[in-house]
């Protein structure tokens, strides 16, 4: 299926074009909050479809032109889009059609207020056995990119998906980057066993600092969640199985997006069809307001777990953290709390959006513990000494029926916004080997100089010990956390 010559003539005047519309970008508690799909398929992927291309769209149903696919994009209300076509398997592109994927997705990212980062879709096994399907996107500066050929993308740089041990997997991801720049490879439909889980044994590591949990497939949460749960599962592949502290331990943000085959990135309100259970979901990439909003910031909400998925509405989450001391803490931020303090954490929302939130949740290893309403728009729940969690994310249950939203397929009215969690540990170590630790009084824990503080709370330091050494915990960091407290069974109400 080779692309129309009139198509890619057409591919200058497209991207000249689309470049006056402006992104949408919701600001809210000093945030901002772009919008993308970042697992949208044209008929470039010979299981897709577009009008243009050759064999049209599917008998029955609808499909976009590729020439208008940023124009779509942008009617559905995206600030981000990743064209996520495959590359090998038996859905392949050809070199032909790859090439006109990156020049399309390449020059958008130079010329579009719309951000469009280059993708492909990359299918993986070991050892004969299918070990998962990851969207490798592309950061790197479009005139470096602009060189990509298609055995670039491809693990074994044709369209065969062994790639032996797992090892092969990172080791690839090491050449790409060092010859292209920044990239990362997010694992989706983790427990759907057709068309095949995620093996989460063979994680990338820093390569993969997120998934999809949420698309057309469902949720990949895990197999007790009651929210678009798909029918046919795997319970190895599921979310909370890979970040089970007592097994594969990952520390993976979330993502949604539509996996949809059909050329119309971020469309909410047609059918997939194929034994799918709805229509997807979306991602928010949030950043500081009046950060510019460029490749650079996207790789970093990713890499650093500051995004949101959403099963359709478009509320902007506040996450908030809080110590007894003042300490804070905020979305994808892992959380490094004194012994002995107790940990306040929430979620606000736009006070005119507070009226369809139904419930609130934190979602733990041990539970899912309610938060309670604390104000109009905001709900917060106190965490003990003894009832902190290895990790948490809020899931925030919303009344669709309330909002202007397509009909996704499933049965109810019910809607879900995640926010990709937060990982938590005690700190009484003293870190900056000064003489002094937080439970000394050292303020600023990451700097060697400051050993004057007689009481934390009195210090009158710059800079609070949290904020003063949070970007520098990395991996190696938290590796080093001792957690001191004893993990327990959490009760708690269940949605």
């Amino acid at each position: 299926m080779q692309p129309s010559p009139l198509l890619t003539l057409g591919l200058t005047a497209l991207l000249l074009t689309v470049s006056g519309t402006a992104r949408a970008a919701d600001q809210f508690a000093g945030k901002a909050y772009y919008y993308g799909d970042p697992h949208a398929h044209t008929g470039l992927s010979h299981d897709g479809w577009s009008s243009d291309l050759g064999d049209g769209c599917p008998p029955e149903g609808e499909c976009g032109a590729f020439a208008e696919v940023f124009h779509i994009a942008t009617d559905n209300g995206l600030d981000w889009v990743v064209l996520s076509d495959h590359v090998n398997g038996m859905y392949a592109t050809t070199p032909a059609e790859f090439a006109t994927l990156l020049d399309t997705s390449v020059n958008a990212s130079g010329l579009s207020d719309l951000l469009v980062i280059p993708g492909v879709e990359d299918w993986f096994a070991s050892g004969g056995v299918e070990i998962g399907h990851k969207n490798l996107l592309l950061f790197g500066a479009p005139e470096v990119l602009a060189d990509l050929d298609l055995s670039d993308v491809q693990p074994n740089g044709d369209s065969t998906v062994e790639v032996g041990a797992c090892p092969a997997i990172p080791a690839w991801m090491d050449g790409l980057t060092a010859a292209f720049g920044p990239a990362l490879l997010i694992p989706h439909h983790p427990m759907v066993e057709n068309p095949m889980p995620t093996d989460w044994s063979c994680n990338a590591g820093a390569y993969e600092p997120a998934v999809e949990m949420f698309s057309s497939w469902g949720t990949g949460l895990g197999w007790d969640r009651d929210f678009d749960t798909p029918s046919t599962l795997v319970e190895s592949g599921a979310v909370d199985v890979a970040m089970d502290p007592d097994g594969y331990d990952l520390h993976l943000g979330f993502l949604a997006g539509t996996d949809g085959h059909s050329t119309l990135p971020g469309d909410l309100c047609k059918p997939v069809g194929g034994g799918r259970v709805n229509t997807g979901g979306l991602t928010m990439a949030v950043v500081a307001e009046g950060t510019p909003f460029d490749r650079t910031a996207l790789y970093d909400a990713i890499r650093l777990h500051r995004t949101i998925a959403t099963s359709g509405p478009r509320i902007p989450l506040s996450v908030f953290a809080s110590d007894t001391h003042g300490d804070t803490w905020s979305l994808g931020q892992d959380i490094a709390l004194p012994a002995g303090d107790s940990l306040t954490i929430g979620v606000q929302v736009p006070e005119s959006d507070a009226h369809v939130i139904t419930g609130v949740w934190l979602v733990t290893p041990d539970g899912d513990l309610p938060l309670s309403p604390t104000a109009a728009d905001t709900w917060s729940r106190n965490l003990a000494d003894d009832a902190l969690p290895v990790w948490g994310y809020l899931a925030v249950q919303i009344d669709g029926s309330a909002l202007d939203l397509c009909d996704d397929a499933d049965d109810t009215d019910e809607e879900w916004e995640w926010a990709s969690p937060s990982w938590m540990g005690r700190v009484d170590h003293d870190w900056d080997a000064d003489g002094l630790s937080f439970d000394d009084g050292d303020c600023d824990d990451a700097d060697p100089t400051v050993t004057t503080c007689a009481q934390r709370r009195t210090c009158g330091c710059a800079a609070s010990p949290t904020q003063a050494w949070q970007p520098q915990l990395g991996a190696l960091a938290l590796i080093s956390w001792a957690l001191v407290h004893r993990r327990r069974r959490i009760t708690g109400e269940r949605r």
